[in-house]
């Protein structure tokens, strides 16, 4: 039984995943799904990305409190250079 998965090229939506080369996730793909969702699915997709935002944002915080102490414990050695 043979199943056919051909997708329209139009559906298609090209993206990037690697870390630090994220591409056309935050904009097409974003809208693209969501044109596709009922009313209630579409709040409840925001709500999501909400969460993972701000979960997202903590990451990032803690990334930037971890490099200023490194600054912070090398900078005395800098300034007596």
């Amino acid at each position: 039984m043979a199943v056919d998965l051909a997708m329209p090229v139009a559906a298609v939506i090209p993206v990037c995943l690697a870390e630090g080369r994220i591409y056309n996730v935050n904009d097409t793909l974003w809208a693209a799904i969501f044109a596709q969702e009922s009313a209630a699915d579409r709040v409840r997709f925001l709500r999501c990305l909400e969460a993972r935002k701000r979960a997202e944002n903590w990451t990032l915080l803690g990334h930037q409190l971890a490099n200023t102490g490194r600054f912070l414990l090398d900078l005395p050695g800098q300034l007596l250079k």
